[in-house]
């Protein structure tokens, strides 16, 4: 089963536990987050993703970044569960699809905008614009520069891609006079 797959039920099933008390879950989100930032850290991240290091070491690690955050039992609930099923190594992955479902309770939808070089706010502000009138939504935009597509952008918002990358139209131009 994918790390998607898997994220995806344990944050459904954290956040339906959480169906009585919804004004503290962006407040164990931030928790979450607080200790997803252990995996940014290269000796930590080897640690916590690697199958043959012991579950109790695991533990500990998530355990000492739980106790500088807000208590919750949900969250300790959720360490327990990924570290007794040995998969701590989905925890930002996790964490990624709670920020996902609470943001599209809230009426939210987050989209990646890909660009060849630095978009300036006006440019980046049309886009969001542009997508909310689309979609229907207020757009959470996160802006990635990618030199690669050459010119033009590409937006990736959950199933949707829309490629209106320069890089896209030689391949598609490249295509057709291969026919």
């Amino acid at each position: 089963m994918s790390d998607v797959i898997i994220a995806k039920r344990y944050a459904k099933a954290f956040v339906e536990a959480s169906v009585e008390d919804v004004s503290n879950l962006r407040s164990d989100l931030r928790s979450l987050e607080y200790i997803q930032e252990l995996f940014d850290i290269p000796e930590t991240a080897k640690v916590l993703k690697s199958p043959v290091m012991p579950d109790d070491l695991k533990k500990l690690i998530l355990e000492y970044a739980y106790k500088k955050c807000e208590k919750s039992d949900r969250i300790n609930g959720l360490i327990e569960a990924i570290v007794k099923s040995k998969r701590v190594s989905v925890f930002p992955k996790i964490v990624t699809e709670i920020s996902d479902i609470l943001d599209s309770q809230e009426g939210f939808i987050n989209a990646e905008l890909t660009v060849a070089s630095e978009f300036g706010d006006e440019q980046t502000a049309k886009i969001s614009e542009l997508l909310e009138k689309l979609m229907g939504k207020k757009v959470k935009l996160q802006l990635r520069v990618d030199p690669e597509i050459l010119g033009g952008f590409v937006v990736q918002m959950g199933n949707y891609l829309l490629d209106l990358s320069v890089r896209a139209k030689l391949n598609a131009m490249t295509k057709s006079a291969a026919i």
